[in-house]
């Protein structure tokens, strides 16, 4: 029969329960400090890429290491990636004329240490690969850019958005691209123009980049007729459009 603590319980045995309650309280009132402590440096982790400046060049200007923007959560590392890839691509903006040489000499090398800062973090972000692969780039680090880029294929063959921007780059650096890396940019293609969006990304650059024609020419053809048709559609419409702008 199980008893309650009364009168029936010698003074030793209450001072031994009582001890023993004392060091539970203990020891909740630790792990609530410890959860809180926690929760603070979290929140600062998160919030402390938005304190190193108000744009994504100032914020990558701010980096010491190209860590600093690598905050917990995986929303926080790719608005960080995305600060690092529209720094790339501001280069000749404004801001970054004025930034001067030094500023614009700095980014690439920040940004390359950022994105495999988080790749080896998180393998499976295909962006962070692509944010590798356009910094190589921009160092004309060829073989950094083909691993990079075959790696974000890798992992992220069906990601839509990164799709659209390994194409990008792997279009603007063709001559550099190895055989794995053209095999895989011709399997973005081909999902990039199955697609609503990702066709006119296409349309546009068979309009823009004369290079760029056959080769995805000699996809589309593959392709049933519904596909070569929405292609041929949009075509026609970006071409008119930049005829009249």
């Amino acid at each position: 029969m199980l008893y309650f603590l009364d009168d029936r319980l010698d003074p030793a045995r209450m001072k031994h329960i009582q001890l023993f309650k004392t060091a539970i309280l203990a020891s909740i009132c630790l792990l609530g400090l410890a959860t809180a402590a926690t929760g603070a440096w979290a929140t600062y982790r998160e919030l402390q890429p938005q304190e190193l400046g108000s744009t994504a060049l100032d914020r990558v200007l701010a980096m010491r290491d190209g860590t600093e923007l690598s905050a917990f959560s995986i929303a926080s590392q790719n608005n960080a990636l995305l600060d690092c890839t529209n720094a790339l691509g501001a280069t000749q903006s404004l801001a970054m004329m004025y930034g001067g040489t030094e500023a614009r000499r700095q980014i690439a090398p920040k940004c390359l240490a950022l994105a495999d800062h988080v790749a080896r973090q998180t393998p499976s972000n295909a962006f962070a690969w692509y944010v590798g692969a356009e910094a190589s780039a921009a160092l004309q680090y060829w073989d950094g850019l083909n691993r990079r880029l075959a790696l974000s294929w890798r992992t992220g063959p069906t990601e839509q958005w990164v799709g659209e921007l390994r194409v990008a780059l792997a279009e603007d650096n063709y001559q550099h691209l190895d055989d794995q890396v053209i095999a895989a940019n011709d399997a973005d293609l081909h999902m990039l123009v199955r697609s609503a969006r990702g066709v006119r990304a296409i349309a546009a650059r068979y309009v823009t980049d004369p290079g760029f024609r056959e080769r995805i020419t000699a996809i589309v053809e593959t392709m049933p007729t519904e596909n070569q048709a929405r292609f041929l559609a949009n075509v026609r419409r970006f071409a008119v459009t930049r005829a009249q702008s």
